[in-house]
């Protein structure tokens, strides 16, 4: 039984929780006094010569003396040395009551550590007083001997680091399983097994189908870091860990967590913390109160990459005050634990975030409490938090550098490169002598090649600044620029004299001594200099290769192998060495060495294909066999152990199961130009091998061959891209212009763009080329493809073959006309050859479809159905739309004032805010071809593409809780029956809300269209719903036709009166849907000359000679589903005179013309007119007043024509003196078959007719 603590280190322990609880400094909270008040003014207003003096002098008043000295710690990080910032942090914590909270605030800033690695004789002991202080807190406390820690690592004190990072009191024994699926964040709700499963013999199957299980690496970071990058592959992955903890007692404690990535955490199989957001984070950033039992308890960690950058974590056990708790053991073995079924706890918050966040409540016109708290958020890597308070910080003190710098921290964090670039240009346009503005605009005209201000600008930092090193790096920057190399090396040789730690300097000093004075033992004395006092991997393997290069082996070898000694979890070293011992044909020390890494990282196969590659160069064929396939297994995409592994296994080559061709003898058989007549080529050969090994990995190799016959075909094939995709690595192996002699001349080629140079008619083209595909995610190990066998070139011959492990599923179908594959067996695997002979080219026809719905065309998917292409997606996107600060803030500026919205009335105001203020753009390096944009990242850029912003709406509409879903689309100009079986090839993304009253999809692309509308072309095309897989959702593709939108609709009015032989013509229309926004596009921007000139040249288009007299729009600005258009001409000349009557036909906008179709007896394809149709009603009415003392010489009738695809009616009636003609057409069906085309040609004729059907007045 423990004893009672001591009344001593009870009124420690309350002393210490009074300094984290009370408001603080009452010289922070009381009101500022004038000096201080105005520095503090002065510090905002970037006046900072005034504001040090003002700090000085506030600085020598006991009541501000603190504060005063703290300002001038923060302001001298801005333009003075990193020195003089951590001396005044140190007077302001020596005249502080309480400056614990500021410590941790500005620990990483140069007011205090500036980062990890070697520290000056101040701050040393600053860390050290800071362990032993009894006021500071364990997580201080564990802060400082981590950076004691990596002090004396960095400068060769290997033991006194061990016994500092033993301090933290970390977890540091840990079992590790992985790797599992995390693309886009999609596994942190996941069941990997883990959890369930903490035996040392459990097994689990991990993101590549590999069996994996629990395994204790020999070796973690000194610094107590447990960190996934050097065991796993740990991109887009999800790992646990986990280790057992022994207690002599039943006991709550605190477990404190770090972490790179997203974090979850159990004790005793109860989730104790979640995370899902993915942060780099520093020791203790995360608190939970934990229970252990008396004897073993298991503590299993779960770190997600996808984003991060980093896999890894810190965990300590400790009590409320931060320090280590006593008295507990631990080890990664498997042993027995009471499982815990409680629900989760609820998180600590950091003391010191309360501490802040109070004083920000207290003193709510300060800013330094603001400040204070935003660097807290920024170190814990909660940056939007961050950015919220420096805004709130921000509008009181616009003007203030400071904040900017800060800001810039958060941006570089979230990689929002617009908010970095936009804070960039501010501090240069508004604080132009501040040091860090000074750099970037030395950087912008060293980049503008403008040398002379370069070095002005280096002579104005000189003078402001001092002579300092970075300068010194600068100047030396600008001469080797200018080759001015003798200048170089004399302030090379200067930079190494006064700074001989610097690696420019060391690196200069290295090269000169080697390539200048040509003393090699010199160049290795720098590096050896160095070495000595230093420790640096960089440095150690530059001297290395010195080694190496004058043949040393030894020597170079024992600097890799110390390097080893101090940090034995280097496995990149450890497999470099490997590498070194490999290449000098040592394979036996090579084995060693890579035994070594897959010891520390078992799951990496690449470490194993290495392995192989030693054991098959000592004969050690089983071994070898053995590795090449554990490597395969953990890489499945590995294409040269793949390869390696047939070799070994005497197998044949996979291409060699093939049909082969004998490229240069089907080019020498081609047939002339004379018999193909109608053609500019001939395509003698298109041919796609594709082999598909167990697992799923897929390469492909295709060949096309293509006989020129003229010079419109040597325009044509002159140029041809390899179309592959960001996750299909290509190789090129033949891209070549056959010449008529036999001659061959070689493509010029760069990243699949091939030009055919000296290409004439007669001569052919040849191109080879494979595709490896890396797959990620669930995608990994399935292969989907379409390949087309008709086209508008006649080929010779089309193949396509897939050579299959015969266990893998999948599905093939043809279009349009049956064609069955040839199978047969090969060895292991199955062949399947689709092929076609003497193909005739199809004949282009007038409003033909696209290819793959007219095409002869192959599919194939190995996907089981759509539902799991609609649950992949959900996985790549969930996490994306998160409701993070920013999507809050965005919904509280939609809905303020706005109260007792319906669903339809939210998700209509969400949708004018997107499309108000977000501006679509598709470009490639912004974004991923597949997984959107955080929203946060949409409404700080303001632009993004179609998932982007469909992801953004989701996002807000679930904040404001309307049911919305992501849809994928494949538009209608793919084709109908583009995606005949499971496939990711859709080319666009909208969104859907889900109401019991109404589903609505909802197109966000475009400021133009109202809510609720699509675009004709949309309708129809093939659509996925997006569901997760708790979705009872039966998914499967269909087409775009809902029951609930704004229908695009045309609706004229149009008044005629006959003036002499002129018509005078008044219309008013409306449009609305997508005709509405097709109007706003148009005519919204333009200005009325603009507006008018459109309007008459359309007019012109039908009738000669017409002068616009009038044109008016309401509802081209705003949202409004409807635009209405007034507009007046004159026609002249446009009545005949014939045997005394006066002969004219209407002003149809949109009469049927002979040009409108081109038909055709023969025709072989369906006629698409999607290609024509903009509208779902287009209706005219037509008033004509009659001139007084005429009459109609006949009476027209009204006419009513109907089709299987379309019907027409134009309509006549007489009201009072006025003739009243209304005219509508109809299409009732976007596609006619051939055999519909006879009769539609009679019913159009006819329409053409009662269009240009004249009126006759007498």
């Amino acid at each position: 039984m423990r004893t009672a603590p001591s009344l001593s280190r009870r009124l420690a322990a309350i002393l210490l929780l009074l300094v984290y609880l009370l408001p603080g400094l009452p010289a922070m909270a009381a009101p500022a006094s004038p000096p201080l008040e105005e520095a503090w003014l002065n510090f905002h207003d970037n006046k900072r010569a005034e504001a040090r003096e003002l700090f000085k002098k506030a600085s020598l008043e006991p009541a501000t003396k603190a504060e005063a000295h703290l300002g001038l710690s923060l302001l001298a990080s801005m333009d003075r040395p990193g020195t003089e910032a951590f001396r005044e942090f140190q007077e302001f914590f020596k005249a502080s009551q309480n400056p614990y909270p500021y410590v941790y605030s500005l620990w990483t800033t140069p007011s205090i550590m500036a980062g990890s690695g070697k520290k000056t004789v101040e701050q040393l002991a600053f860390l050290k007083n800071l362990v032993k202080d009894p006021k500071a807190d364990g997580t201080l406390k564990a802060m400082a001997w981590s950076i004691l820690g990596s002090h004396y690592e960095t400068t060769n004190q290997p033991a006194e680091a061990h016994q500092a990072y033993a301090q933290i009191g970390a977890l540091d024994k840990w079992q590790m399983v992985g790797e599992f699926e995390n693309m886009s964040g999609s596994g942190f709700t996941k069941d990997f097994g883990p959890l369930a499963k903490p035996e040392a013999n459990a097994t689990f199957t991990n993101k590549h189908g590999a069996i994996v299980s629990w395994f204790t690496p020999p070796a973690t970071r000194n610094d107590k870091w447990i960190d996934f990058t050097y065991h796993f592959y740990f991109n887009d992955a999800a790992v646990y860990a986990q280790t057992f903890v022994n207690s002599p007692k039943d006991q709550t404690l605190q477990l404190r967590m770090g972490v790179s990535g997203s974090l979850k955490a159990w004790v005793n199989d109860r989730l104790v913390f979640a995370d899902d957001v993915e942060r780099n984070n520093d020791v203790d950033t995360y608190l939970a109160p934990v229970s252990l039992k008396k004897g073993q308890n298991r503590i299993l960690v779960q770190v997600g990459e996808s984003y991060a950058g980093r896999s890894n974590f810190l965990v300590r056990l400790t009590d409320e005050k931060g320090n280590p708790m006593q008295g507990l053991t631990s080890t990664a073995a498997f042993q027995a634990y009471t499982k815990d079924t409680g629900s989760a706890p609820t998180p600590i918050t950091l003391a010191v975030e309360e501490f802040f966040q109070k004083q920000a409540q207290d003193n709510p016109n300060q800013v330094l409490p603001k400040l204070m708290l935003a660097h807290t958020f920024l170190r814990n890597d909660k940056t939007s938090d961050a950015r919220r308070v420096y805004r709130q910080a921000q509008k009181m003190v616009p003007n203030s550098s400071f904040i900017v710098l800060r800001q810039l921290e958060a941006y570089q964090r979230e990689e929002n490169r617009t908010s970095l670039t936009t804070a960039l240009e501010w501090l240069k346009e508004h604080d132009p002598n501040l040091p860090f503005s000074l750099d970037l605009r030395f950087d912008d005209e060293l980049e503008k090649e403008n040398y002379t201000q370069a070095l002005a600008l280096l002579d104005q930092m000189e003078q402001q600044q001092g002579f300092d090193e970075s300068i010194l790096t600068k100047r030396i920057k600008v001469l080797s620029k200018k080759e001015q190399f003798n200048e170089v090396i004399k302030l090379a040789e200067r930079g190494y004299t006064n700074y001989p730690e610097n690696p420019t300097f060391i690196e200069l000093k290295y090269m000169i001594e080697k390539n200048v004075n040509k003393n090699q033992a010199g160049a290795a004395n720098v590096l050896k200099k160095f070495l000595k006092e230093n420790r640096s991997y960089a440095v150690s393997q530059r001297l290395a290769s010195v080694y190496f290069d004058k043949g040393d082996m030894n020597n170079g070898i024992k600097l890799y192998q110390q390097y080893l000694q101090e940090e034995p979890v280097a496995v990149g070293i450890q497999h470099t060495l490997g590498n070194i011992y490999a290449q000098a044909q040592n394979h036996k020390l090579a084995e060693e060495a890579y035994r070594k890494t897959l010891q520390l990282s078992p799951y990496i196969g690449q470490y194993w294909a290495d392995l192989a590659k030693t054991l098959k160069a000592q004969d050690k064929k089983e071994e070898a066999l053995a590795a090449y396939r554990k490597a395969i297994q953990l890489d499945p995409t590995d294409y040269t152990s793949l390869k390696e592994l047939r070799q070994l296994e005497n197998k044949k080559e996979v291409f060699s199961y093939f049909p082969q061709t004998d490229v240069y003898a089907l080019i020498k058989k081609a047939p002339a130009a004379a018999a193909y007549p109608e053609h500019s080529s001939l395509v003698l050969l298109d041919e796609v091998q594709k082999v598909v090994y167990k697992g799923g990995a897929s390469e492909e190799k295709r060949t096309i061959v293509v006989k020129t016959f003229n010079q419109q075909g040597v325009e044509f094939w002159k140029e041809y891209g390899i179309d592959y995709h960001n996750m299909q690595r290509q190789l090129l192996e033949k891209a070549e212009v056959v010449k008529q002699n036999g001659n061959k001349v070689p493509a010029e080629s760069n990243n699949g763009q091939l030009v055919f140079t000296n290409l004439e008619p007669g001569d052919a083209i040849h191109i080879t080329y494979k595709l490896e595909n890396h797959l990620l995610g669930k995608l990994a190990s399935h292969f989907w493809d379409r390949h087309f066998f008709t086209h508008y070139l006649p080929y010779q011959t089309t193949r396509y073959s897939l050579l299959v492990d015969p266990e893998t599923k999948f599905q093939y179908k043809v279009t349009q006309k049956a064609l069955e594959p040839k199978v047969q067996s090969a060895d292991e695997f199955k062949l399947y050859v689709w092929e076609q002979k003497d193909q005739p080219g199809m004949q282009p026809e007038d409003k033909m479809p696209v290819l793959s719905d007219v095409s002869q065309t192959l599919y194939i998917s190995s996907f089981p159905d759509w539902k799991f292409i609609s649950n992949w997606y959900a996985d790549l996107a969930a996490a994306k739309a998160r409701p993070d600060y920013e999507v809050k803030q965005a919904v509280e500026e939609v809905f303020a004032g706005k109260q007792n919205l319906t669903p339809v009335q939210k998700a209509q105001a969400i949708y004018e805010y997107i499309t108000s203020n977000i501006t679509y753009s598709s470009i490639p390096f912004r974004q991923s071809g597949l997984v959107p944009q955080k929203p946060s990242d949409v409404l700080s850029t303001k632009i993004g593409d179609c998932k982007d912003v469909s992801t953004l709406f989701v996002a807000m509409c679930r904040e404001v809780d309307v049911p919305a879903q992501l849809v994928l689309v494949n538009t209608r100009d793919n084709g109908y029956d583009d995606l005949v079986l499971p496939s990711i090839d859709f080319n666009h993304c909208i969104a859907k809300i889900n109401l019991p009253e109404k589903e609505m999809y909802v197109e966000l692309t475009s400021n133009f269209l109202p809510f609720g509308s699509l675009y004709q072309g949309m309708l129809q095309s093939g659509i996925l719903e997006i569901d997760d897989e708790q979705s009872q959702a039966n998914r499967s593709l269909a087409h775009l036709n809902p029951k609930v939108r704004t229908q695009n609709i045309i609706d004229r009015n149009v008044k005629v009166q006959l003036v002499n032989n002129d018509l005078a013509v008044v219309e008013e229309n409306y449009k609305t849907g997508a005709m509405a926004a097709e109007a706003k596009q148009r005519y919204r921007d333009a200005g009325q000359q603009e507006r008018e000139r459109i309007v008459q040249q359309a007019i012109n288009a039908s009738m000669a000679s017409v002068k616009l007299t009038e044109l008016s729009f309401k509802g081209l600005e705003g949202p409004q589903d409807t635009v209405r258009c007034r507009l007046a001409y004159q026609a002249n000349d446009v009545v005949t005179q014939v045997g005394g009557m006066s002969l004219f036909s209407l002003p149809w906008t949109s009469k049927a013309t002979a040009r409108d179709f081109t038909f055709n007896e023969t025709r072989a394809t369906p006629l698409d007119l999607t290609q024509l149709l903009y509208a779902d009603h287009d209706r005219e009415t037509i008033t004509m007043s009659l001139p007084a003392k005429k009459v109609l010489a006949e009476v027209p009738q009204s006419v009513k024509l109907t089709c299987p695809v379309a019907e027409y009616s134009l309509t006549y009636k007489k009201v009072n003196s006025q003739l009243v003609f209304t005219r509508e057409l109809r299409f009732t069906k976007d596609i006619i078959q051939p055999q519909q085309m006879a009769e539609f040609q009679a019913f159009y004729k006819k329409v053409i007719a009662a269009d240009a059907r004249q009126l006759a007045l007498k």
